[in-house]
């Protein structure tokens, strides 16, 4: 019985390692082809943001994000919020998300990172200024951060980029993306810190997918060996048994010679 038991505990053990390798797979496989649509949105040429969304109706498709972009128009500083909880390179800031008024609509741009001023995220940070007048922005497009209800920028503050809230809060037609800037002409003598693009490194999931491959192999091994130990140990206790039992003649007799009483 307990060799059955641990045989079926063995059995789930391998099978769980199993699969936990075919899910850190899959996830490279995601990753990959993640990674691969990411690298040529942003190889692509840069186009004006008409070109891929004609009307503030137009839905972004997933190809078309990280894709280069111009758009003309004037920046809506009146409009201007921060996003909390930006951090670059360990160092906690804002993100600094102003309004582009463009002639086909609203475009939200993220100029990029200011750094936190002391310690309390209600002190608000000195933000440069966008250039005035008329400004050709380039930068990445993006799709809204989530759709669930954000907090909506009554203090000018904000926690994630959720267009649909900060749209309605807004009151007039824009996009539901944002653009990522990377390059704004007049350039601006000063401006926040313009964002990285995400890591397209291949992340740990293949070794990961190795590691509990080996797992498994080690589970069937060790399985393999404690029942082959167990079963020499079994017919070494078999043998010892017979060794020590006395010979029997024909007829069920033993050998043994008896000794009679009193001698």
């Amino acid at each position: 019985m307990r060799t059955i038991l641990f045989t079926l505990f063995m059995i789930g053990l391998i099978f769980t390692f199993i699969q936990l390798s075919q899910w850190q797979w899959h996830r490279h496989v995601s990753r990959a082809l993640h990674n691969s649509q990411v690298t040529s949105a942003i190889n692509a040429p840069v186009v004006p943001i008409g070109a891929i969304l004609p009307t503030t109706a137009t839905p972004l498709t997933v190809p078309e994000v990280w894709r280069r972009v111009d758009a003309v128009g004037r920046y809506d500083i009146s409009h201007q919020i921060l996003v909390r909880y930006r951090a670059y390179k360990d160092e906690n800031g804002f993100e600094v998300l102003t309004p582009l008024v463009t002639d086909a609509g609203t475009v939200w741009v993220d100029r990029g990172w200011v750094p936190l001023v002391g310690k309390s995220l209600d002190e608000t940070p000195h933000v440069a200024p966008p250039p005035p007048g008329v400004v050709t922005v380039t930068g990445y497009l993006q799709a809204s951060e989530t759709t669930k209800q954000t907090v909506l920028p009554a203090t000018g503050q904000i926690r994630t980029i959720t267009l649909p809230a900060i749209n309605a809060w807004y009151g007039r037609p824009a996009f539901d993306v944002y653009l990522a800037r990377t390059a704004e002409s007049p350039a601006p003598a000063t401006a926040p810190r313009v964002l990285e693009t995400e890591d397209l490194s291949g992340g740990p999931h293949v070794a990961y997918t190795i590691q509990w491959a080996l797992f498994a192999g080690i589970g069937v091994f060790g399985w393999a060996k404690l029942m082959r130990d167990d079963m020499v140990a079994f017919r070494r206790e078999r043998s010892v048994g017979e060794d020590s039992a006395p010979p029997t003649q024909p007829g069920g007799r033993s050998s043994r010679r008896r000794t009679p009483a009193g001698v």
